[in-house]
């Protein structure tokens, strides 16, 4: 398996010793550890079993990132999840912008998820409470 990372220039020197230390931990990794990684994560199809997860999730994901299409495919299938995605970002986010990345999980912490689903409940509990309420002064 081919060993590449994709960060932005300005994120690496903005803390180069953690970015160092960062790519000296990926690399310590032997590679048959790498691969096995990998074949585990293929053999567990974990796109089969997302449809059934309905704790409010946040993925986080960059735009840049090389399984960007991968990642909204498996949003997609998780019934109670938010999706941030940062522009001009690749694999790392919570280490390429730390500070926005702390935001929105903090955020999403506060709010829980937004999604199609909960604003559309949101809007029929709306129009179904007009409704009530013009039936109830008839």
């Amino acid at each position: 398996m081919k060993r590449a990372v994709f960060m932005r220039t300005e994120f690496i020197d903005a803390n180069t010793e953690a970015w160092r230390r960062g790519v000296e931990n990926d690399l310590a990794c032997p590679e048959a550890y790498r691969e096995g990684a990998w074949a585990s994560m293929v053999e567990l199809k974990i796109s089969d079993k997302l449809k059934g997860i309905t704790t409010p999730a946040l993925m986080i994901i960059g735009a840049c990132d090389t399984l960007f299409a991968n990642n909204i495919h498996d949003f997609k299938l998780l019934p109670n999840a938010s999706v941030h995605v940062f522009s001009r970002v690749a694999h790392y986010p919570s280490r390429e912008v730390p500070k926005e990345f702390a935001e929105v999980v903090l955020d999403f912490i506060d709010h829980g998820p937004s999604n199609v689903r909960k604003l559309f409940r949101q809007v029929m509990d709306e129009r179904k409470y007009m409704e009530d309420s013009r039936a109830s002064k008839l």
